[in-house]
């Protein structure tokens, strides 16, 4: 790869192919639809693919809240749609669930596939 003009190496796109129509349900609005196009047609959504799938391998059995904090991320659900994309394209896979210790809420437990 050759850096582009900011010294940085391009993304390599996602690591799966991931239709917009899965990023959006058939209910949600238009302006849903077409951010979810916007998601897929960024460079980064690869990007992001990469950095959960390596903190899920790196952290396995976590939940999405978990990883979101190791990534210092606040917001888990940015974690838990890549993990979604990653279930769907059989890299990941959810098995049982553990009380949150900030939200005392019951999640996901997620594994690398």
């Amino acid at each position: 790869m050759n850096p582009d003009d900011h010294g940085t190496a391009p993304s390599p796109g996602p690591l799966f192919d991931a239709p917009a129509r899965n990023l959006a349900r058939t209910t949600d609005p238009n302006t849903s639809k077409a951010a979810a196009q916007e998601v897929v047609n960024s460079p980064h959504l690869g990007d992001e693919q990469r950095r959960t799938m390596a903190l899920l391998e790196a952290n396995p059995g976590s939940t999405a809240n978990d990883l979101s904090r190791l990534a210092g991320d606040a917001d888990p659900r940015r974690i838990n749609r890549r993990l979604g994309e990653l279930r769907s394209a059989q890299k990941a896979y959810r098995s049982g669930t553990k009380r949150d210790p900030v939200t005392n809420k019951a999640c996901a437990v997620w594994w690398p596939a």
